[in-house]
């Protein structure tokens, strides 16, 4: 098209920073221009109606149905997806920053800078700053101040702020976990498995498109990297002492103020200081921000004269900034001395302390002989403001928390003595105990509460306490830390708390803390034991069990807690009928001396209901089963997860049983119920829905159960690893599910592997490898190795018989696929001679009615009619009894019509 471009008019964006100079102005070409008016100002002369567009205040909708009108574009045609800016005058769906400080002075470029990096940059900015000498290395820039403007400043950019406090590394994922809640994210699991599925959805790009991260104190590098999020349209920022962050982001260098600054936040603390004085008092102080707020809250609050501020902290320590702080300290402690009381107490607490913690009734109590008032509740707010006016501490109602710095610490901590810093922790130690929630930390309505408390732990040498129930916090904190799946840090956490226990015993006779010791081991064991460890879980848990007996008594909830725990290894370990006959002595003592409805004497039986079914007792394990899911359903309720984890074991011992349609009904209720409960990111719920495909494979549905196995094992592969138990569990059952539907060659690779793994953990001998080589027999007869596949079914029954005995069901299977295999390879006499009395054992040992029963039945009467000739009689005898336990169309029913053996397959169980 050769025809000329329409010609355009000239567009003029109208704010108060060019009203004035836009007023009468005439167009060069004297066309008349568009005018858009994005803030509230008065409109040109002379400009009309029709070439006019006011946005200020309007929606989005509507401004952008303006804009589009002004410049004659089609408003129904236009892809609204193609807007790349974020409508500014769109409120910030989520915010949780600091409070804005409003003293806030200076640091324009910084800003601006940030801003620029952030928008042209995919990396993470990091707000560095090199610590003055005369602070030995401490902050104080005023990093985290300049992080916080510029998440106010910003924030109508971005969909959400979220900041994240990183020192300790240890409550990331907590905070994490708590962004996903607000985002609406499918919640549930642990709280780590929250917080991974958050910065999944974040790395892909599944949550609201603009957003900002700001991790605060961010100076363990390598924990903190781990938990940075990466996906299009987010923005990171950390603040940190450590340099070293300029090998994984841009780095913008925060220094003291420039002395404009300096002055300016002098005059606005007193507005009647002279420049200067402003200037000379900065020169003093070096400029330093921290530094320069407390001295002008300081001279705000006394009215004192620079000059005479000046004499006081020269005299006190020359060229030493301590007096800056000495002098308010000072002043707090002539106004009130509960408020100085009271900040010395949060100098041993992390800098960031919860309002519960500080208005609590325990803090009270402490501080009532300095001031009688604080008794009442409304009145200890004034001590918290005393403070906050003096510049040292940050109120945020809004989260509900005082900031302490950490300089401000130090410099408080300095000017205690030994004893009276002692006994500083000594107290803040019992406000933490004091402000513990009544329940048990295995209770997640608890964690909120512990989330308070946790932080302080560490920096105030909790574990070094005389207390009980100080010390109880520690053992509550490891197993958090179990139940939250933070496996790796838990075991670094319990082995560390162990060895200053046993140092701190070493100290003086204390009973309470020898039963608290060993209580905190067996937590140990727990974690170890989840991490695949087993050996030495045993060891823990069978040594602790032995000092506890002698402590405490053979009937102590501590003792039979441990006594259950060991009990896991046994089973673990494959030592089933030692981990029976222990799980029975246990549930016989809680019976005794707690009842039979008590919640952990439920526990207990569930314990040796998974004993029974890992010996071969099926149907003796389906019936305590089903007594311990009814009684739990009565007693903790339908979503408690003593119900789940028994109506888990009561739908595997249904399959097990033989009842696989019942397995199924009562097995997708439970996974349902985990998704409620727990979500769907849980690896609880990716078990349950492994149990559920097993029992829908088992019931011949192998189409269906794939489905399931291919997602359940995608994400325990995430969630917990590729060696870990839950996730071989998996692995070992898709494999299996590979063979039902005909992909043999890959069922063999995954099979190797997942043998590979347990022969390597556990032992050539264990059942779980054994059933590998079961099921590997399995898949060498599918693709066409009778000869092979009879050898290792021989291995897997000998290994079976080994150790579970001639009688145990994964026995009689094995043994079954033998004679099968050999009927196969041509020694059908000798297969005959050996399928016969097995078919009567397992009528014998499983029931007539049992599937595997029929299956063997049927490959007695297939054998007999290769060995004699046609027999339909017992021929159709064994597909009614097969009919009959499977259903007509299972595929087995189908081998047995054409005449083909039926082998069998493995799941070996979770312990």
């Amino acid at each position: 098209d050769s025809s000329p471009a329409p010609e355009g008019r000239p567009l003029t964006i109208v704010s108060p920073a060019n009203v004035d100079a836009e007023e009468g102005r005439v167009p060069r070409d004297r066309r008349t221009p568009l005018v858009v008016y994005v803030a509230d100002v008065r409109p040109l002369r002379g400009q009309t109606e029709a070439d006019s567009a006011f946005l200020v205040g309007q929606t989005e909708e509507v401004a952008v149905t303006r804009l589009l009108k002004l410049v004659g574009h089609p408003v129904d045609a236009f892809d609204r997806g193609r807007i790349g800016m974020r409508f500014p005058g769109r409120a910030t769906l989520i915010f949780n920053a600091p409070i804005r400080n409003v003293q806030f002075t200076g640091r324009e470029d910084d800003l601006v800078d940030m801003r620029t990096r952030l928008q042209t940059s995919g990396s993470p900015v990091v707000l560095s700053g090199a610590s003055p000498v005369a602070l030995q290395g401490m902050g104080g820039i005023g990093k985290t101040q300049v992080a916080i403007e510029y998440a106010h400043r910003f924030r109508n950019a971005y969909d959400f702020v979220w900041w994240v406090n990183s020192d300790p590394t240890t409550f990331i994922d907590t905070q994490l976990s708590e962004l996903g809640r607000e985002l609406g994210l499918p919640g549930g699991g642990t709280i780590a498995d929250r917080a991974r599925a958050t910065l999944s959805a974040l790395n892909r790009g599944a949550t609201l498109p603009r957003w900002l991260m700001i991790f605060d104190n961010a100076e363990d590098i390598e924990s903190v990297t781990r938990f940075l999020p990466s996906g299009p349209g987010g923005h990171v920022v950390i603040t940190s002492r450590d340099a070293q962050w300029s090998d994984r982001a841009e780095t913008i260098q925060v220094d003291v103020f420039d002395r404009r600054e300096s002055v300016a936040h002098l005059r606005r603390r007193v507005p009647t200081m002279r420049p200067d004085d402003a200037a000379r008092l900065a020169d003093a102080l070096g400029d330093l921000p921290i530094a320069i707020a407390a001295a002008g809250a300081w001279l705000a609050d006394t009215g004192t004269s620079v000059s005479e501020y000046l004499r006081h902290i020269e005299k006190l320590v020359p060229d030493s900034l301590e007096p800056v702080w000495d002098l308010s300290l000072r002043r707090l402690q002539d106004r009130s001395p509960a408020a100085h009381r009271l900040l010395q107490l949060c100098s041993v607490l992390a800098p960031e302390v919860a309002l519960d913690l500080v208005y609590g009734d325990r803090m009270a109590a402490l501080l009532s002989p300095l001031d009688p008032l604080v008794g009442e509740t409304m009145y200890r707010g004034r001590l918290v403001q005393d403070i906050n006016r003096l510049a040292l501490l940050k109120l945020d109602v809004g989260t509900g928390t005082i900031r302490v710095h950490r300089i401000i610490q130090s410099v408080v901590r300095q000017r205690m003595t030994d004893a009276e810093l002692a006994l500083a922790r000594r107290e803040a130690h019992l406000v933490l105990a004091a402000a513990r929630p009544a329940s048990e930390v295995d209770d997640p309505s608890t964690w909120p509460r512990f989330q308070q408390i946790w932080p302080h732990l560490e920096v105030s040498r909790a574990w070094e306490s005389r207390e009980e129930a100080v010390r109880r916090l520690i053992i509550d904190r490891l197993r958090y830390l179990w139940t939250s799946g933070d496996l790796a840090n838990g075991r670094r956490a319990g082995e560390e708390f162990v060895r200053r226990w046993e140092r701190l015993r070493a100290t003086g006779a204390d009973p309470a803390l020898d039963r608290q010791l060993l209580q905190l081991q067996v937590n140990l064991a727990n974690i170890v034991c989840d991490q695949a460890d087993f050996d030495q879980a045993l060891q823990i848990d069978e040594r602790v069990l032995a000092d506890q007996r002698r402590l405490l008594g053979e009937h102590h909830p501590h003792t039979l807690i441990t006594a259950a725990g060991l009990g896991r290894d046994l089973r673990a370990l494959g030592r089933y009928a030692d981990a029976r006959k222990l799980d029975e002595q246990t549930t016989a003592a809680w019976i005794e001396y707690f009842g039979e409805d008590y919640p952990r004497t439920l526990s207990a039986q569930n314990n040796l209901a998974t004993s029974l079914r890992m010996a071969g007792e099926i149907r003796a394990a389906r019936d305590r089963s089903r007594q311990v899911y009814d009684r739990a359903m009565l007693i903790v309720g339908r979503t408690h997860t003593l119900t789940l984890t028994a109506g888990t074991n009561f739908g595997r011992d249904l399959r097990e049983a033989g009842e696989y349609t019942e397995s199924i009904t009562l097995l997708r209720d439970i996974l349902a119920r985990h998704r409620e409960v727990l979500g769907d990111s849980s690896p609880r719920t990716f078990g349950a829905m492994t149990n559920l495909a097993v029992s829908e494979r088992s019931a011949g549905r192998a189409a269906e159960a794939a489905e399931r196995l291919e997602t359940a094992y995608e994400n325990l592969n995430q969630l917990l690893g590729p060696a870990a138990p839950e996730t071989l569990f998996c692995r070992l059952s898709r494999a299996v599910n590979l063979l039902a539907i005909g992909e043999a060659h890959s069922a063999g690779s995954e099979l190797a592997e997942v043998e590979r793994h347990y022969r390597d953990r556990l032992g050539e001998h264990h059942p779980h490898t054994v059933a590998c080589v079961n099921n590997r027999a399995a898949v060498t007869r599918a693709t066409g190795d009778p000869g092979g596949a009879r050898e290792l079914a021989r291995q897997a029954a000998d290994g079976f018989e080994k150790m579970l005995g001639a009688d145990h069901p994964y026995t009689l299977a094995a043994r079954m696929n033998q004679a099968i295999f050999a009927a196969e390879y041509g020694a059908v006499p000798e297969a005959h001679e050996m399928l016969e009395p097995l078919a009567e054992r397992t009528d014998r040992v499983l029931g007539p009615e049992h599937p595997d029963a029929a299956r063997c039945a049927a490959n007695l009467a297939l054998m007999r009619r290769d060995l004699y000739g046609s027999t339909p009689e017992e021929e159709h005898e064994a597909l009614r009894r097969l009919t009959a336990a499977l259903g007509a169309a299972h595929p087995a029913v189908e081998a047995m019509r054409e005449r083909r053996y039926l082998h069998r397959t493995l799941d070996p169980h979770p312990f």
